[in-house]
């Protein structure tokens, strides 16, 4: 504070004080009650829009992976008819042995992005998610079957995924399974035991029952 003292036309002297103004402090200002919560609550507004985007995108991405296997099995498949005067695999081994390494050169293509196995390089323990078509008239397989004999190629199953009858999306075949190898059945698959009704709606109900859409895809033909 300081004091000055002015003179006065009358007889005395007026002390007059100034006093100084406080200093201000520029620091940061907290949020208050409102404005926390309207930060909470735009950061969840846009979560909620952000994640149906973020599973669609993963599970198109999924889906991709799934038809690029079946395209790499159904090419290796193309190769081995070439190879054996169009003979779909011999009943006495695995289908999946007569195709890796000679004609798949990893077993990862066997395991399908839903397949939720660890990926392992081993011919006994590799999981393997596809099947081949188990129904025919004669034998467990299509194994042995000559391609000529097929009348409609644009309609004939050659592999189908080997789903369990989880009521989830889960797959049990290894690269060690005895001969023919990992089947599909109408109603059953081998390994993975029977499930009510068709084969295509077993899948199709486990698979919505684990995520938003059914990215389950039967191959038909890779042939022509």
């Amino acid at each position: 504070m300081r004091r000055f003292l002015l003179p006065s036309p009358a007889k005395s002297w007026y002390s007059i004080r100034l006093v100084m103004p406080k200093t201000l402090h520029h620091g940061p200002r907290a949020f208050t009650l409102i404005e926390l919560l309207v930060v909470l609550a735009v950061i969840g507004i846009l979560a909620t829009l952000a994640i149906p985007i973020f599973t669609g995108v993963t599970e198109r991405a999924r889906v991709t992976q799934d038809l690029s296997n079946l395209r790499q099995l159904g090419i290796a498949t193309q190769l081995y008819l070439n190879d054996h005067d169009n003979t779909l695999f011999s009943a006495t081994a695995s289908w999946m042995g007569q195709l890796h390494p000679k004609y798949l050169s990893a077993w990862k293509v066997l395991r399908s992005p839903l397949d939720k196995r660890t990926s392992i390089e081993d011919d006994t323990t590799a999981p393997v998610s596809y099947a081949l078509n188990g129904n025919t008239k004669s034998g467990n397989s299509i194994a042995g079957l000559s391609f000529d004999k097929v009348t409609n190629s644009s309609g004939f199953i050659l592999f189908a995924p080997a789903q369990t009858s989880d009521s989830t999306v889960a797959f049990s075949g290894t690269a060690g399974q005895a001969a023919p190898g990992v089947t599909v059945y109408k109603n059953a698959s081998n390994p993975g035991g029977s499930y009510a009704g068709d084969f295509r709606t077993a899948l199709t109900t486990a698979a919505r029952g684990s995520m938003r859409s059914s990215p389950i895809c039967i191959v038909k033909t890779y042939f022509g």
